[in-house]
């Protein structure tokens, strides 16, 4: 079993040596194979690893971390032939699930590129490595990422904090869930200030502050949500722009706070997940379907609704879209859709919801109100608190639609059950993966799988 063992996991040790022997999305030159701590000696190496650790990021948010939260939920539908992604949509998933095995290996991956850098890069005594400290935040930041999305997926789950290089490291027990939480705010926390304000593509203080006021809300620590979100908008770098439609023709725009970067060299599948075949896709998913309502989730005149689903008869990426397809991704030739992982309408509705749960129901409802008047809509006068919270639950689903959030937002708020019509609440969570478990005695399935 122990030479299983480190054959499954041997992309954990040197995962980011394989992606940096292509070009990652930033560019970057092609590293040899050595060892993690030959690689990461020095400063280029220290960078060329970080590269690395964003090439990973980019490859799950290019297809699986953005679609299955709203496949799990009713704003995707599953329209083509992958039994996996089947299983998703009838929450009847099993732990031999090829798909949830190859999620939690990406997470772990990542956390493991993540770890490596925070080894060895404190090592690293150069005086001219002035973005030493950077590197370390960078490093951090996606470690709490992916373990946030680890730990709402699933629950309990192994929190390693160190580099995996042996067999031993990976016979891991499941860590309590507040443990895991707890280590995503500290390492927030600690990465926020070595953070620059600006940086294309990459974290920066907003968009830690942002995640770091994801987990309160999911804690339902309203205080801290509403005021690590109150600090963003009080930093005034960020604003709505005026055509719902220009965040996604548009890369880098002011509502951006961190968008994954792609181009030709580093592409990424979400527009052929989408679209056709006779557009050059598979039409593996989209929100016309069964398991989906989203379409009739729409206010009229909402002018997201044509945004992000085709009405029919438009002209995106050099061919005619007919009506019902995700059109948020639609760079179907070249495939390198930028994605929008944290965007500053998100920080207005945090904050929105936050302080909604807190009693302070009218600077709430003008929050909501901006982002409804940017979707072309009327303001609104509610007074009651549990209606302006169920308002804020439907301008998230409309306006981060198919941006991989309702499925959290159902569970987080308590509404998965009912609105999705579960009958197990066990099934909330996803199972451990059959191999992992057959690998490692120390983990423990996940009840009523």
């Amino acid at each position: 079993m122990r030479t299983h063992l480190i054959i499954r996991y041997i992309a954990l040790l040197s995962v980011w040596v394989a992606l940096g022997a292509c070009k990652t999305f930033l560019d970057q030159p092609p590293q040899s194979a050595v060892s993690t701590e030959e690689a990461i000696a020095d400063p280029a190496g220290a960078r060329a690893a970080m590269m690395g650790l964003y090439a990973s990021l980019a490859s799950g948010y290019g297809q699986t971390y953005t679609v299955y939260p709203d496949l799990l939920a009713d704003n995707l539908a599953h329209n083509g032939s992958l039994s996996d992604l089947n299983e998703f949509k009838n929450h009847a998933i099993l732990a031999a699930n090829g798909s949830i095995g190859s999620l939690w290996q990406s997470f772990y991956q990542g956390i493991n590129q993540a770890n490596n850098l925070l080894d060895q890069v404190p090592l690293i005594a150069d005086p001219a490595f002035t973005d030493q400290k950077q590197l370390i935040a960078e490093a951090k930041f996606a470690r709490a990422l992916l373990y946030f999305q680890l730990v709402r997926y699933w629950g309990d789950v192994p929190l390693i904090t160190s580099p995996t290089r042996t067999a031993d490291n990976l016979l891991v027990s499941r860590t309590p869930a507040d443990q895991v939480y707890a280590r995503i705010q500290t390492d927030l926390s600690e990465a926020t200030p070595d953070l620059p304000q600006v940086a294309v593509g990459r974290a920066t203080q907003a968009s830690a502050q942002t995640l770091s006021a994801r987990v309160a809300l999911q804690r339902q620590d309203y205080a801290t949500a509403a005021t690590l979100s109150g600090a963003i908008i009080q930093r005034k770098l960020f604003s709505l722009v005026t055509d719902y439609r220009l965040l996604f023709a548009t890369r880098n725009t002011a509502e951006s706070i961190w968008e994954l970067q792609y181009n030709s060299t580093s592409t990424n599948g979400l527009a052929f997940w989408f679209f056709s075949t006779a557009l050059g896709g598979r039409n593996e998913v989209g929100p016309r379907g069964v398991g989906s309502s989203l379409e009739a989730a729409y206010e009229p005149g909402d002018r997201r609704k044509e945004a992000s689903i085709s009405p029919g008869g438009i002209l995106l990426d050099g061919k005619v879209i007919p009506t019902g397809i995700g059109i948020k991704y639609f760079r179907i030739s070249t495939q390198d859709d930028d994605v929008l992982v944290i965007r500053y309408a998100e920080v207005l509705l945090i904050r929105a919801e936050a302080l909604a749960q807190l009693g302070e129901l009218a600077e709430s409802l003008a929050l909501v109100n901006q982002i409804r008047q940017r979707a072309g809509l009327g303001t609104l006068t509610i007074q009651n608190q549990n209606e302006l919270l169920r308002t804020i639950e439907q301008e998230r689903r409309v306006e981060l639609a198919m941006e991989g959030h309702r499925w959290f937002d159902l569970i987080r708020t308590g509404r998965a059950q009912q609105v999705l019509g579960i009958l197990d609440p066990n099934k909330l969570r996803l199972p451990i993966p059959q191999q992992d478990l057959r690998l490692n005695p120390n983990l423990t399935q996940n009840e009523s799988y």
